[in-house]
């Protein structure tokens, strides 16, 4: 499988303003809510989970909704990552109460 990886010179999680952690929490949760749902989906692939786009699978991913243009991901355009998440637990079902909170938390 191809990662992603990200290497910064002095990764923080820490926060200095209230956009700043909205950011780095949207990150963490959305890192974990993958790791969740790829036990969860048993096989199945989801184009989209939170703020991730799935860009390869066993190839090149072609998006449904978008047949007409090239690019596989999203990267740098808004995504509303809250109603993503909420639709995924509608389709596949409520998640643990840890995540629930966590997700609660993020919008409200």
């Amino acid at each position: 499988k191809p990662w992603l990886i990200e290497v910064n010179a002095s990764p923080s999680i820490s926060a200095d303003t209230i956009n700043d952690y909205e950011l780095k929490f949207g990150l963490l949760h959305d890192v974990y809510t993958v790791l969740e749902y790829e036990t969860k989906l048993g096989g199945a692939v989801e184009p989209t989970i939170g703020g991730f786009d799935l860009i390869y699978n066993n190839g090149p991913v072609q998006r449904e909704d978008d047949r007409n243009v090239m690019y596989t991901s999203r990267m740098g355009n808004f995504v509303d990552r809250d109603r993503q998440l909420r639709n995924l637990r509608a389709v596949h079902g409520k998640k643990g109460p840890k995540a629930e909170r966590a997700l609660a938390a993020t919008e409200g």
